[in-house]
């Protein structure tokens, strides 16, 4: 059975590259290239995963991307954010994992467990906390 992931990302090269080599795993890709393009697939569809860039430069931002955290945890959707912002500019407690740019040693392996189901087995794997999702 293939797994569906929607990666998000303003970055044309960097959601590419991510897409390929999701596909290269066996993985059927969405690609998109914000937060509200996000949301409207998530009404169309529920994928195992959704890796996102974080949106927060503005109030408008910030709220799109609250709003599909919300999303994907209704829809029981696995989220990782996979940014270049530095950690002390991400807001407190996403509630999802966090991996820097261009960690894509670290980012995959946690794909793997989140599709696998084991978000334990990925906080092992990575070292990455946070994957139960707060409300």
């Amino acid at each position: 059975m293939m797994r569906t992931v929607f990666v998000v990302d303003e970055d044309v090269d960097g959601r590419c590259a991510l897409g390929d080599l999701l596909e290269d795993g066996g993985c059927e890709v969405v690609l998109l290239p914000g937060p509200r393009e996000a949301l409207a697939a998530l009404a169309r569809s529920c994928p195992a995963l959704v890796v996102t860039d974080l949106w927060t430069s503005t109030e408008a931002d910030r709220a799109l991307f609250a709003t599909l955290l919300a999303e994907a945890r209704r829809s029981r959707t696995s989220v990782i954010v996979f940014t270049a912002w530095s950690a002390r500019a991400l807001p407190p407690r996403l509630g999802v994992p966090v991996v820097s740019k261009p960690n894509v040693g670290t980012l995959l392996p946690l794909i793997e467990a989140s599709l696998d189901g084991s978000a334990a087995g990925a906080r092992e794997a990575t070292g990455v906390e946070g994957l139960a999702a707060t409300a």
